[in-house]
């Protein structure tokens, strides 16, 4: 089984931005050496530079049911919804 650090090490590579990972019941982030609590990242592109981060994010909990996430700008902010990705990659 593949821990939870490293499936979030391969999403933030392929993104190119850093998240850190919710369970959405609890809020409260995940044990990133957890196993198996995330399966493959399923997708083999990043995503788009015009979504949003809320797109973003909704698409996560869709991939990962009872998790959610939190996107970061490369100096440690909080990157909020309606923030694109290409500003996020960008910053």
């Amino acid at each position: 089984m593949t821990k939870a650090s490293t499936r979030i090490s391969d999403i933030c590579a392929m993104e190119g931005f850093t998240i850190k990972v919710y369970d959405k019941a609890k809020l409260t982030e995940i044990a990133e050496n957890e196993n198996g609590k995330m399966g493959a990242y399923p997708r083999q592109r990043k995503t788009k530079d015009s979504s949003t981060v809320a797109e973003f994010i909704k698409s996560f909990e869709d991939t990962y049911p009872g998790l959610t996430c939190k996107v970061f700008k490369k100096g440690g902010e909080e990157a909020i919804g309606q923030t694109t990705l290409s500003t996020v990659r960008a910053s």
